[in-house]
């Protein structure tokens, strides 16, 4: 009897446990998805999560966030955002992006192309916050 209250205690406790934001800073070239541009510690997919991407780097937004409920935390740009134009892409904020990167959406020979029932394959979802890069920052 008292292992089956114990049991319940620790469900009860592991279901009520908030998972905390982390903050990811790029290590490497690659893509959003993959731990190893972040430093083999996870990728920066969860609510309130941060991201700092370095200045010699160019991190290939590759992820659906559309499940998210509040979006990703504060971003900073001073290497390269670019989204793989050719898969469903769902980038979801809820905080300011700021730096001095570039934040790359598609090109005249690369565009950003349309799903089958034509939505197209990136989104961006800013439910807080600015994007604000500056010097020689482009969007």
């Amino acid at each position: 009897m008292v292992k089956k209250y114990v049991i319940y205690l620790l469900c009860l406790f592991w279901c009520t446990l908030d998972i905390a934001a982390a903050s990811y800073t790029s290590a490497a070239s690659g893509p959003w998805s993959d731990p190893a541009t972040w430093g083999g510690a996870g990728c920066p997919t969860n609510d309130g999560d941060s991201f700092t991407i370095q200045a010699a780097h160019t991190v290939t937004f590759n992820a659906d966030l559309s499940s998210l409920a509040n979006g990703l935390g504060a971003g900073s740009i001073s290497g390269i955002l670019e989204f793989d134009v050719g898969v469903p892409a769902h980038m979801k904020m809820n905080a300011n992006i700021t730096g001095t990167g570039q934040w790359l959406m598609g090109a005249d020979d690369d565009p950003i192309t349309y799903t089958a029932d034509n939505r197209p394959m990136v989104v961006i979802e800013q439910k807080g916050g600015t994007i604000q890069l500056s010097t020689a920052g482009a969007v």
